[in-house]
C-alpha cells in the first residue's frame, strides 16, 4: 500500500477539488460509498504520496488483515507482509510511479499469526502535469483459491497412492533439464541420470496377498526410497510397480551407481504389512544425459531397456544402460513395452494346428495358438510374448480374447457347413484365481450358440501347483458344463500321480522335448512308452506334440498314442487356411523341409558357400530410419556373395526394409562392416536363416571383398570379428 513516495522535484501535493457541491450533497456520497465499501468482501484504501497518509482504510482491510486502520497506520503494511515476498512487492515501486496498474498476489501475516494469501490491485492516480500523487488500491483474501489451486497442482502432478511425483512431473522435470543443459555450457562433467526401477515378482504379490496389501507396500518402498535421496533428486511412480529416479547435479557415473546400490541394500531389508514379512527385490535401469540420450523419450527408453537387462542378468541388481546392449534382449525390452497397446491395436490373431488320429490321419481336434504381428518386428512368437505377459494382468486380457476368438470362428465354421472339430485353448494359471471366468466362458457359448464339448482346455502342471484348490474347484465346474481339459506340456514340470489321480483330466499332451529325439534317444523312448502306459491306465487320451518326422510317428503308432500335433502332418495355420483342412478331413504325413531350405538357389549373385562359418558380430543399426545402435550377438555367416549372404541366428528377426543391421567381422586380418536388410528367412526348430543384402561402410573393402569372391579365396581366409 503505502511502498508508493513521491517523486524527486515532483509537485506531489495535488488532490482532486471538491468542487462546489454542496456539503449535503458529498456527506450523502461519502456515506453512500462507505456503505459500499463496508458491505463488500475486499478490503479498499487510498494513499496520498505527499502527505505520505492513508486517506481512507475500509473495515474490510481489517477483516482481511485482522489490524484496525489505525494499527496499519501505526505499523505500516509493509511491516505485516511476509518476509519472502516483502521484497517483490517493494520492487513494483517503479512500475507505479510511471502510471502503471498492477496485480500481485502474496502473503501477509495475519494478527493470528496465520499466513494469508493475498489478492492485491493497485491504482495510480496522477495530477494535472501527469505525476502520480494518490494511490487507489483493493486487497481481496485468496487463501482458499491458492490452496485449491495447489491441490489441483498436486493431484495433477503427485501419484494419488504413494504421494509421490507422477509420471507427468518425471517427464517434465527431464524435458527441463535437457532444456536448461542445451542452453548453457555445463561444468566439467556436469551431467544428470534416470533410474528406472521395478519390484521383482510385485505381480506375485499382489495376486496371492490382494491389493491392499500390493499398495500398501508400494507406499512403504516409496517412502523408504524417499530417505536415501537428496534436495537434488525426484523420485515418481511411473505405473504399477514401475518407479523412476532423477539425479542431477552429478559429474559421472558415480553418484548413480551409488544410489543403485543403496537402493538395492536397503531393499532386502523386509517390509512388514499387516501380519506379512515380505521380501522384495530390484532391478534398475539407468540413463545419463547426454551419452543416453538428449531427450525424455530417449533417456526413459534407455533407461527402461537397461532395466530389462538387469533382469536378464538375474534381477536384484542394476544395469547401465549400453548401446551394445544385446539383440535379444532390446527385442524383449519393446515386447514388454508395446505388448499392452498391441492388444488394444488388434495385432493379436489365432492359428490353428490340426490334431490327428494316430493311425488313420484323421483330424480329430485342433490347438489354438495366439500371434502377435507387431508392427516394427513383424511375428513374434508366443515364447517370446506370453512370459512378458504373465507377469502382468495382460495375460488375463490375453485369454479373454483367445476364448472369444476361437468362439466365434468355431460358430462360422459352423455356420458355413464344415465339419467343425473342437479347439483346445491354453488357459493362465492366473485365470484359475477369477472366480467368475467360468460363467463368462459359459456366456461367450451361450452368445455363439456351441456345444461346449466343441471346447478343450489346455493347463501345465506348474498351474497345478500354485493354486491346487482354484484349478481343482474349476476343472470340476467345467467337467459338469461337457468341457474336456488336457495336461500341457506333460513331463517337464512338477509331474506326480497324486496329481494325475486327484484331478479330471481327459488328456495328456507330451512335451515335445521328448518327441525331438525320440528315434536316438532310448531314454527318451522310455519315457514316452511310461507316459503313455500311464495315462491310459488311468482312462486318459494321449497327443504327442512337436512331431515331424515319420520316425517318431511310427513309433508312436506301436506304442498306441492316440494324436499326433506336429509339422509332420500340419505346421499351424491362420483360419482361413484351416478351413481348406476341415474340408480335406484326413491328412497325409509331409516330407519335412531341408533345414534351412534352398538360399542358394534363390540368390540371384554367385555364392562362395563357406567350408566353416564365418564368425560376425550382428548389430542393429536403426529402427524405421531411427538410429538405435544396438546389440552385440554373434552369429554365423555360411554363405556370402557381391551383393548378399546368409547367415545363422538363434534371435527371432523379421524380413522387413524398416529393419537396418550391421554385420562386423574379419577378412584376410582385415575388418569388414556390412549393412543390410533381412530379404528372406527360414525358421527350423530354435535357429533361423536369413538372407541379407548388404553393401559395405567403405568404398575399398567392397572392392576387396569383390576381389576376394571372384578370386575364390574367402573360403580359405582367416574368419571372426575382431
Amino acid at each position: 500500500m503505502e511502498t508508493i513516495k513521491k517523486g524527486h522535484g515532483e509537485e506531489a501535493n495535488e488532490v482532486t477539488s471538491l468542487g462546489d457541491s454542496s456539503f449535503h450533497e458529498l456527506h450523502d456520497r461519502n456515506t453512500m460509498f462507505k456503505n459500499i465499501c463496508e458491505a463488500l468482501n475486499v478490503g479498499i484504501w487510498s494513499f496520498d504520496l505527499h502527505k505520505q497518509d492513508f486517506l481512507f482504510i475500509s473495515k474490510g482491510v481489517e477483516n482481511i488483515s485482522g489490524y484496525t486502520a489505525e494499527e496499519i497506520k501505526l505499523i505500516s503494511w509493509q511491516s505485516i507482509i511476509h518476509p519472502d515476498d516483502l521484497v517483490s512487492y517493494k520492487s513494483l515501486e517503479p512500475k507505479i510511479l510511471n502510471g502503471n496498474k498492477h496485480y500481485h498476489q502474496y502473503r501477509i501475516i495475519h494478527k493470528s499469526g496465520e499466513t494469508r494469501w493475498i489478492g492485491g490491485h493497485m491504482i495510480p492516480i496522477t495530477g494535472t502535469y501527469g505525476n502520480v500523487v494518490r494511490m487507489d488500491g483493493t486487497i481481496s483474501d485468496i487463501t482458499q483459491q491458492i490452496l485449491h489451486e495447489e491441490q489441483i497442482t498436486r493431484l495433477a502432478f503427485h501419484d494419488h497412492l504413494t504421494g509421490v511425483a507422477n509420471r507427468r512431473m518425471f517427464d517434465e522435470k527431464i524435458a527441463h533439464l535437457c532444456k536448461s543443459f542445451a542452453k548453457r555450457e555445463p561444468r566439467h562433467n556436469e551431467t544428470f541420470s534416470i533410474l528406472y526401477i521395478d519390484l521383482d515378482r510385485f505381480k506375485n504379490i499382489n495376486s496371492s496377498l490382494g491389493r491392499s496389501v500390493a499398495d500398501q507396500l508400494l507406499r512403504n518402498f516409496a517412502s523408504r526410497i524417499e530417505k536415501v535421496l537428496n534436495e537434488s533428486s525426484l523420485l515418481a511412480r511411473i505405473s504399477g510397480d514401475e518407479f523412476g529416479i532423477i539425479l542431477w547435479n552429478t559429474e559421472g557415473l558415480e553418484e548413480s551407481t551409488e544410489l543403485a546400490e543403496k537402493i538395492i541394500e536397503i531393499t532386502q531389508h523386509p517390509f512388514f504389512i499387516g501380519a506379512f514379512e515380505l521380501y522384495i527385490t530390484t532391478s534398475i535401469g539407468i540413463s545419463t544425459y547426454p551419452n543416453d540420450g538428449d531427450n525424455v523419450e530417449t533417456l526413459v527408453k534407455n533407461a527402461s531397456a537397461a532395466r530389462y537387462q538387469a533382469k536378464e542378468r538375474g534381477k536384484n541388481g542394476y544395469h547401465h544402460y549400453t548401446s551394445s546392449m544385446n539383440i535379444a534382449s532390446y527385442k524383449l525390452f519393446m515386447i514388454e513395452r508395446d505388448l499392452r497397446s498391441g492388444i488394444k491395436d488388434k495385432e493379436l490373431y489365432l492359428h490353428y494346428q490340426p490334431r490327428v488320429d494316430a493311425k488313420t490321419g484323421k483330424m480329430i481336434s485342433a490347438e489354438a495358438l495366439i500371434r502377435w504381428e507387431h508392427p516394427i518386428w513383424g511375428l513374434i512368437s508366443p515364447g517370446e510374448f506370453i512370459p512378458v505377459a504373465e507377469q502382468s494382468d495382460l495375460i488375463l486380457h490375453i485369454g479373454e480374447f483367445v476364448i472369444d476368438k476361437a468362439c466365434q470362428t468355431l460358430s462360422d465354421w459352423k455356420r458355413k457347413g464344415l465339419p467343425i472339430v473342437p479347439i483346445s485353448i491354453n488357459i493362465s494359471a492366473k485365470r484359475f484365481l477369477k472366480t467368475d471366468w467360468i460363467n463368462k466362458l459359459q456366456i461367450t457359448l451361450d452368445d455363439y450358440q456351441l456345444d461346449p464339448s466343441f471346447l478343450e482346455i489346455e493347463i501345465t502342471e506348474t498351474a497345478l501347483i500354485m493354486h491346487t484348490e482354484a484349478v481343482n474347484t474349476s476343472l470340476k465346474l467345467l467337467k459338469d458344463i461337457g468341457i474336456r481339459v488336457a495336461l500341457d506340456d506333460f513331463g517337464t514340470g512338477y509331474s506326480s500321480l497324486t496329481y494325475l489321480k486327484q484331478f479330471p483330466v481327459d488328456t495328456l499332451k507330451i512335451d515335445r522335448s521328448f518327441i525331438k529325439n525320440l528315434s536316438e534317444s532310448a531314454q527318451d523312448q522310455l519315457i514316452t512308452k511310461s507316459i503313455i502306459t500311464l495315462a491310459h491306465g488311468l482312462n486318459m487320451r494321449v497327443v504327442a506334440e512337436g512331431v515331424e518326422e515319420v520316425d517318431q510317428l511310427t513309433f508312436l503308432q506301436e506304442l498306441n498314442c492316440d494324436e499326433i500335433q506336429g509339422y509332420l502332418f500340419s505346421k499351424p495355420v491362420s483360419g482361413r487356411e484351416f478351413e481348406v483342412l476341415l474340408q480335406k478331413q484326413v491328412l497325409k504325413p509331409t516330407k519335412p523341409p531341408n533345414k534351412f531350405g534352398s538360399f542358394s538357389d534363390r540368390s540371384e549373385f554367385d555364392l562362395v558357400t563357406l567350408p566353416r562359418p564365418l564368425s560376425a558380430i550382428m548389430s542393429l543399426k536403426s529402427l524405421h530410419g531411427k538410429e538405435v545402435n544396438v546389440g552385440n550377438s554373434e552369429v554365423s555367416i555360411q554363405t556370402i556373395g557381391q551383393k548378399s549372404l546368409s547367415f545363422i541366428s538363434g534371435i527371432n528377426l523379421p524380413a522387413r526394409p524398416e529393419l537396418l543391421l550391421q554385420l562386423k567381422t574379419t577378412i584376410a586380418g582385415e575388418p569388414i562392416n556390412l549393412s543390410g536388410i533381412i530379404s528372406w528367412k527360414k525358421e527350423q526348430h530354435d535357429h533361423f536363416q536369413y538372407e541379407l543384402t548388404y553393401k559395405t561402410d567403405d568404398e575399398n573393402q567392397t572392392d576387396h571383398l569383390h576381389k576376394l569372391l571372384r578370386l575364390g579365396t574367402v573360403p580359405a581366409l582367416h574368419s571372426g570379428p575382431e
